[in-house]
């Protein structure tokens, strides 16, 4: 995840992210995973584009290769 958002759940919070998987209607073959990294995480654009896709609560989600 890229970021998360309140527009829709203006409860939603960092530690709401765990169980976001129950309430996201994701296109049949996905699903949601929620894990904290345990050091920086560096992504870098390479092609100069960065394709996002968006979640029900309007979160956004970098398409990675």
């Amino acid at each position: 995840m890229q970021r998360y958002s309140q527009e829709i759940d203006k409860t939603l919070n960092e530690k709401g992210l765990d169980t976001l998987a129950t309430r996201l209607k994701l296109p049949k073959g996905w699903q949601y995973r929620a894990k904290k990294v345990d050091e920086d995480l560096i992504v870098q654009n390479t092609a100069g584009k960065a394709p996002v896709i968006q979640d029900d609560f309007r979160n956004l989600y970098p398409l990675l290769p």
